[in-house]
């Protein structure tokens, strides 16, 4: 069996492979035939549980009266002890979504996921500050830092994956090619998806003080629950 999965990754070697990114065009070579079957695999995952998700969000939609956006921010508030800046945005993203906004909701996840994860890394006293060096000023990273951060911190591999697949190069790009004006419009499904994520974010991060956001510098000396080592279902 060894030498059989050795032969066949022997021939695979000779072919040559060129990853086409969401726009059909080419983005890497050489990466191997497992890891573009498994980045296939999971687009595929994601478009499917994006329209499960899409589902179960119209039917709570149908058999309850959907609360007002203050009602979901202090229920999501108080359930996850999270930061009320961040529900209130989860909450306009979510009534967003039941109004059938789904562009709308999109410009409210996109950087409330990274918001969240910026402000749970700052916690983590993560050195995420980038000083100015050379011609380069000094900046916050991208979202591929934080998730690599996120990782290294000890998030789920499933969830690292998740995001990876959704937002980043690495899969289906959403974050990018919205930020870049590839995307401008968004369907019930990737709107749910979006809400799955920016909630999971949300809740993560607990309660952020948006004060240390401009001293970026200083660590953050606040205790934190090790909320990162949750494993959503």
């Amino acid at each position: 069996m060894t030498q059989a999965e050795t032969g066949r990754q022997g021939l695979l070697s000779l072919v040559s492979n060129i990853s086409l990114g969401p726009l059909n065009l080419p983005t890497r070579t050489g990466a191997s035939a497992e890891e573009e079957q498994l980045h296939r695999i999971e687009g595929s995952n994601i478009g499917t549980m994006a329209s499960i998700l899409a589902l179960e969000l119209e039917l709570i939609d149908s058999r309850f009266d959907s609360p007002s956006r203050e009602e979901f921010a202090n229920w999501f508030a108080g359930i996850f002890a999270c930061d009320p800046v961040l529900s209130e945005q989860l909450a306009d993203a979510q009534k967003r979504h039941w109004e059938r906004d789904f562009t709308g909701v999109s410009l409210v996840c996109l950087p409330l996921i990274e918001a969240a994860a910026r402000g749970l890394l700052l916690k983590l006293d993560e050195p995420l500050y980038r000083a100015e060096r050379g011609a380069s000023p000094g900046r916050f990273p991208a979202l591929d830092f934080y998730v690599q951060a996120l990782e290294d911190n000890g998030l789920d591999v499933d969830w690292v994956r998740t995001l990876r697949a959704t937002l980043l190069s690495d899969g289906v790009n959403i974050r990018n090619l919205s930020a870049h004006g590839f995307k401008s419009r968004f369907n019930e499904g990737e709107s749910a998806l979006l809400l799955r994520l920016a909630g999971f974010a949300c809740a993560l991060a607990g309660t952020i003080d948006h004060a240390e956001l401009s001293k970026p510098l200083v660590p953050v000396r606040a205790g934190l629950r090790r909320r990162i080592g949750w494993i959503w279902s």
